[in-house]
């Protein structure tokens, strides 16, 4: 049920970066950069992984994939060491 649920808030997140992305909305983004500026991997969310226009989309969107994974697997794997000691 977990997985179900953060499932749903990342599909509902990137709903509204498509529709945030697609009306062209910018965040004044002179004190935003300078938190970012120091994020090595730029050009990474600005090139290669870019579903978004916007740079600060596509880092959320891939830490949000990052933790949605991790959770899962982590469910995952406590789900299996349950059935393993039932046994």
């Amino acid at each position: 049920m977990h997985i179900f649920r953060s499932i749903i808030v990342f599909i509902t997140f990137q709903v509204v970066f498509i529709v945030v992305d697609i009306i062209g909305w910018e965040p004044n983004r002179n004190r935003l950069y300078e938190l970012v500026i120091g994020f090595p991997p730029i050009r990474f969310f600005e090139e290669t992984f870019a579903p978004y226009k916007m740079l600060e989309f596509n880092i959320m969107t891939a830490g949000f994939l990052i933790a949605l994974l991790a959770s899962i697997i982590s469910q995952l794997w406590s789900r299996s060491s349950k059935e393993t000691h039932n046994k």
